[in-house]
């Protein structure tokens, strides 16, 4: 799933209608080819999906408006059957469907770990000074006490708890730089500077490799000057 996902480059599918977006391609089998190009490497099959006028057009075939159900059910995307039906008729693709947010193909332990290793790498990420760490909103209390949300403690504990991890710093100077965090499930890549963000300075600044706060150290006094 998250090889088709990457094969994605930025510009070749981009305001796409609903229910073909690229993770609901990379879900059915589809990869990133060329601009509005999609192929399935099981098959061979290729969709290409372009707009003309007002009309977006499926290999050439005009893509109907979504519509919903005769019986009042959930609306049926038009998207997801070109998804389904692009592929050969003996492809496993036709019947089947790979879930980005299923983890249930994990155990406990690994799902902990996973987490843990992202808690890790934000912490470590967000620990030098200049880093721009998001401010992350609690989860609201059960008992309805609560009037609105507060922020999160421990914000690198949230993220990761969300499936987002830290990838990169990119700039040189503080005033250039970008935090680059992912999402795990999704690969969705953003800069925390786009979000609202608290800056790191000071003492905020020093901890260690796992993110904990350094001891502090006793402050020497200066040398009494030479006679």
């Amino acid at each position: 799933f998250r090889r088709r996902l990457r094969a994605f480059k930025p510009g070749w599918w981009f305001g796409k209608p609903a229910g073909i977006s690229p993770i609901d391609c990379a879900r059915r089998g589809w990869a990133g080819a060329a601009p509005d190009l999609v192929v399935c490497r099981c098959c061979g099959e290729r969709l290409s999906v372009v707009r003309s006028g007002d009309i977006w057009l499926v290999n050439g075939v005009a893509l109907p408006e979504a519509a919903g159900s005769a019986a009042g059910g959930p609306s049926v995307i038009p998207g997801e059957t070109h998804l389904v039906e692009g592929h050969s008729p003996f492809c496993p693709w036709r019947s089947h469907e790979a879930s980005c947010l299923d983890l249930g193909w994990a155990s406990e332990s690994a799902i902990l770990q996973a987490t843990e290793r992202r808690l890790r790498r934000l912490r470590r990420g967000f620990a030098s000074p200049g880093a721009a760490v998001p401010v992350v909103l609690a989860a609201p209390s059960c008992d309805g006490n609560g009037d609105h949300a507060e922020e999160a403690e421990d914000p690198c504990e949230e993220l990761a708890l969300a499936g987002w991890e830290y990838v990169a710093r990119r700039g040189g100077s503080d005033a250039n730089r970008l935090d680059i965090i992912r999402c795990v499930y999704c690969l969705r890549v953003v800069a925390s500077q786009c979000f609202a963000h608290r800056v790191v300075g000071g003492d905020e600044a020093r901890r260690d490799q796992d993110g904990q706060p350094l001891p502090k150290v006793a402050r020497q006094a200066p040398l009494p000057p030479r006679p």
